[in-house]
């Protein structure tokens, strides 16, 4: 399907786009080790982008995490800001398993008698 700026079908940007021009990834898939998701994921990327499989070079893979601390009302904030853009992209991503990816964490709490 092609796009033209003069079509009067390019008016709404969300109509012309299309899930299968994005390959997103969750980090979380690429840091699980156990299941060789690595793996799976540079092998799906490598089959989204349409490249040859190559082996993936070990050395260069590093796992890092984000640990200094973020204030409540900051965080707050962004959620918040962020809501219904990330909305929108569930809606065009369309699948179960990004319902939620971006939503802030719940604090649970347990009560004991």
């Amino acid at each position: 399907e092609e796009y033209d700026n003069n079509n009067n079908n390019n008016n709404n940007n969300k109509a012309n786009t299309r899930k299968d021009r994005f390959h997103i990834i969750l980090t979380e898939r690429m840091a699980n080790r156990a299941d060789n998701q690595t793996q799976v994921v540079y092998e799906e990327t490598l089959d989204f982008l349409g490249l040859p499989h190559s082996p993936l070079r070990r050395d260069n893979i590093k796992q890092a995490k984000y640990t200094a601390p973020i204030k409540e009302e900051t965080r707050a904030m962004l959620e918040e800001f962020f809501a219904p853009y990330n909305q929108e992209l569930y809606d065009l991503l369309g699948e179960e398993e990004w319902q939620g990816v971006w939503d802030p964490p719940t604090t649970s709490t347990t009560t004991t008698t």
